[in-house]
């Protein structure tokens, strides 16, 4: 099987990756083990393609845009319009790459977030798995911090592509009832793993 991983942190870079570099780091390296191939499509400084395992596992990592970060600092903008903007703008960037990737080298399933994965849909080259890692919106919610006109936006953002994808999967009980309860679905339709 070849298994399309997309994701907004590289799993080589140790510095600045967080919890979705390590994931994805883990879980490429239980997929080769395996006997799948595995595309890794990641956010890097630096755009390059890396190949290990003798080919079955190859990291094409590009550099996401960062318009939104300058919309951020704008004074009449900020970031009502940054996280909305960083959607649009990554979700265009990562459905670009994987198109090319995948429509010269076929792929049997994707994983991604919600985050950049807006435009998956269009592409209709194989079923895809979103793996829930959480928004903004939540995190505001339940730090009681301010809900802004963007935040909601964003939020609406990402729960259109949770309706579009295959199948949802969450790393904790407590977000997918919230997730499952956000979108009026029964909660065993999101995979805890």
């Amino acid at each position: 099987m070849h298994i399309g991983l997309l994701t907004i942190e590289s799993p080589l870079n140790r510095t600045h990756a967080g919890g979705l570099g390590s994931y994805i780091r883990a879980i490429m390296h239980a997929f080769v083990q395996r006997g799948h191939r595995v595309t890794v499509i990641a956010n890097d400084h630096k755009k390059e393609t890396v190949y290990d395992h003798g080919g079955a596992l190859r990291i094409i990592h590009i550099r996401l845009p960062n318009l939104h970060w300058y919309i951020h600092k704008t004074p009449l903008l900020g970031e009502p319009f940054s996280l909305p903007a960083r959607t649009l703008e990554w979700s265009s960037a990562l459905y670009h790459v994987a198109r090319a990737a995948f429509k010269k080298d076929s792929v049997d399933i994707i994983e991604t977030t919600e985050i950049g994965s807006l435009f998956l849909d269009q592409m209709k080259l194989a079923p895809w798995i979103v793996r829930l890692h959480g928004n903004e919106y939540i995190f505001r919610k339940y730090s009681n911090l301010a809900l802004h006109w963007g935040l909601t936006l964003d939020n609406v953002l990402e729960r259109r592509v949770l309706k579009k994808a295959n199948a949802v999967t969450s790393p904790s009980r407590f977000q997918a009832v919230e997730i499952a309860n956000e979108m009026q679905w029964p909660v065993e339709r999101i995979h805890v793993i």
